[in-house]
């Protein structure tokens, strides 16, 4: 019964009307099995350890960080983040968010989670600072390592970079001063890497004509099949004879990330770039959509996916050819 079909579920966020709206995002956080765990080398221990994170340019509508861990003597902990880094934010408490305050016990050998009260939201492409810090007076709260002269990262991994950063040596947060200044001198040390882990997870976007060019390339390949169902000569398809909404509902159904092709192919493309660049020029990717669209004689197929009207300098006549050719 294909109205049950499309009537399945109900959609909080998404594009298209009635029965037929579509999902922006997975309904839940998608949590990953693994975390990012820095090298450890116990360098140092110390009061307070800043760092920047910088999450990957992936099709994602945000990357969360759930918790911090830590090692060393502890004591009463706070977790804090800034926008964009820490460079130049290292004394300026108003520019910073509070995520985090707890006592712990001491733990030199075993990481320890400090999970956040409110979780630390990024989207694709962004950078933020943060800052673990206790304030037990002494010298041996904090775990973290000196920066190796071969690292411009701490860590990497498909989803997130980890930089190196800072270490503060004051009991008191974000302080000029501490409590060493006669023996041990200025209370901020660069070239310091966080050691410990990041917990946190991904909620993936689902499939929508605006997010095409951001998608995995294998998924893009099946979309432009599944909408080759619309041509004229398809009509051997069941698919031939649906509605162009209920074709894109569809689409956006498919959780993609459950595909084991597919996540290889981003964390192949992923270890091959040098900075969180695209698989695949967005512009272009919309463009053939575009082209797509208009040679199978989808009304209205230009709004959907640039939300506006054409303009002449967005694409042309050869888009329509070169589909057609393919």
């Amino acid at each position: 019964n294909l109205s049950a079909f499309v009537a399945l579920g109900s959609m909080d966020v998404g594009l298209g009307e009635g029965n037929l709206q579509r999902q922006k995002a997975a309904e839940s956080l998608v949590h990953l099995a693994v975390t990012a765990e820095t090298e450890d080398h116990q360098d140092h221990t110390f009061a307070g350890i800043m760092w920047d994170v910088r999450t990957r340019n992936l099709p994602a509508e945000y990357i969360e960080i759930q918790s911090v861990w830590l090692r060393g003597d502890l004591g009463p902990i706070t977790i804090w983040s800034t926008p964009g880094s820490f460079q130049g934010k290292h004394q300026q408490e108003n520019e910073w968010t509070m995520h985090y305050k707890r006592l712990h016990q001491p733990s030199p050998h075993a990481l320890q989670e400090m999970r956040l009260d409110e979780p630390l939201r990024l989207v694709p492409g962004e950078s933020c600072g943060m800052y673990a810090h206790s304030s037990m007076p002494g010298d041996e709260q904090i775990v973290y390592d000196n920066q190796r002269q071969r690292h411009q990262l701490s860590y990497r991994d498909m989803y997130i970079d980890i930089l190196p950063g800072m270490a503060h040596l004051s009991d008191v947060p974000f302080s000029s001063e501490h409590q060493f200044m006669g023996w041990w001198g200025r209370p901020w040390r660069e070239r310091r890497e966080f050691v410990g882990r990041l917990s946190y997870g991904v909620r993936w976007l689902l499939w929508n004509p605006d997010v095409h060019g951001r998608m995995p390339d294998m998924l893009k390949k099946m979309v432009w099949g599944v909408l080759m169902s619309r041509h004229e000569r398809a009509n051997g398809s069941f698919l031939h004879y649906l509605e162009p909404d209920m074709v894109y509902y569809i689409l956006n159904k498919v959780e993609w990330w459950e595909s084991e092709a597919i996540m290889g192919e981003l964390k192949a493309g992923a270890e091959e770039e040098v900075g969180p660049e695209p698989q695949e020029d967005e512009r272009v990717a919309m463009m053939r959509l575009h082209g797509l669209g208009s040679y199978l004689g989808i009304a209205g197929f230009h709004d959907v996916v640039y939300g506006h009207e054409a303009s002449s300098d967005e694409y042309s006549i050869e888009d329509n050819a070169e589909c057609e050719e393919e």
